[in-house]
């Protein structure tokens, strides 16, 4: 896995981009009612919970404000995002840490109460590394609950998800809900439910649209970037709304939970 080529695809100037369609810190769509529903019947109270790849920080600071007494760690591989979130957003309750090798933890066995990932992971080819890692610091009766895009098919994301990957010089790689199953599975995760999120990350997206078109947010985006990079941006998001509404793009919320050692 070339983790250097999904960082290259991330470089400041694009997450900042990103931060102005999604809020302060956030790198996906939906804000703080998709974080809510991340953790929908689940108990952050007084946990030690661990984000894989955490981004610029912004859900890291919603949650340690929302439950001070959460102790949150948080890994990511982008060196210059580890840098922003330190920066911006350390406290207390909450450590940022980069990771050099990704499908080795910087943690001992049994750390974690709850291990968490939201719309990242679609960026890695073989997940199984990781997750076997993930399964050896999360706690006995731990959870791990991911939030990711997939594929109907295993093969890709239909025309309207290529376009915006071809258009933002994204890598995503397709996988179906039967193989994440099999991965978290082979792991040796339960996976407990799986969740349909489609109708609401469609409208996020949608929402991401209304967004750009606002006076002031257009003035920001204009600042550093020309009027077609402009529309191609709400092009791009009006794709992906539409390819969650016709379903031949995926988003799935995964409880699986460590039952053994």
């Amino acid at each position: 896995m070339d983790y250097q080529k999904i960082i290259d695809e991330y470089p400041q100037e694009y997450c900042s981009l990103l931060e102005l369609c999604y809020g302060e810190g956030m790198m996906s769509e939906g804000g703080s009612e998709a974080i809510d529903q991340l953790f929908s019947g689940v108990d952050l109270y007084n946990k030690k919970v661990l984000e894989i790849g955490f981004g610029q920080g912004g859900l890291a600071q919603y949650i340690s404000n929302k439950y001070p007494s959460i102790d949150y760690h948080g890994v990511e591989i982008n060196a210059d995002m580890v840098k922003h979130a330190n920066k911006h957003y350390k406290k207390p309750n909450s450590h940022f840490y980069h990771l050099e090798n990704p499908d080795v933890l910087p943690f001992s066995e049994l750390s974690f109460d709850l291990i968490f990932s939201k719309g990242v992971l679609v960026h890695l080819d073989n997940k199984l590394p990781l997750f076997t890692e993930i399964h050896r610091v999360c706690k006995k009766d731990g959870l791990f609950i991911v939030n990711d895009w997939l594929s109907p098919d295993g093969v890709g994301f239909g025309e309207l998800v290529d376009k915006m990957c071809e258009l933002e010089g994204l890598t995503l790689y397709p996988t179906t809900m039967t193989q994440y199953v099999e991965v978290l599975t082979a792991a040796g995760f339960l996976v407990e439910s799986m969740t349909s999120e489609n109708k609401a990350y469609a409208q996020y997206n949608a929402d991401v649209v209304t967004r750009l078109q606002q006076q002031a947010i257009k003035q920001q985006f204009l600042a550093t970037h020309n009027e077609e990079e402009y529309q191609e941006c709400i092009d791009a998001y009006g794709w992906i709304s539409r390819a969650f509404a016709q379903e031949s793009l995926l988003l799935r919320r995964f409880v699986s939970r460590k039952t053994k050692q």
